[in-house]
């Protein structure tokens, strides 16, 4: 049988501060190791993203400038 200290809740049921804190550093742990794959993802993202804006972009435009320019 559980003492009301081990369940942490007081009289009215409610769960005491720090056991929701504690509860909610183990719900977090949870994402640690998924959270490093996900850096490593916004990264891949990132870098593909800026390859693109680059050659659909900003070459094109950087080409059209210069040629107008010598036109």
């Amino acid at each position: 049988m559980e003492t009301m200290q081990e369940n942490a809740r007081d009289i009215t049921g409610v769960t005491k501060p720090d056991s929701r804190l504690k509860n909610t550093l183990k719900k977090l742990k949870k994402f640690k190791k998924p959270g490093k794959n996900m850096f490593w993802l916004w990264i891949a993202y990132q870098s593909i993203k800026g390859t693109l804006t680059t050659s659909l972009i900003w070459i094109p435009l950087i080409y059209a400038w210069f040629h107008h320019l010598h036109s």
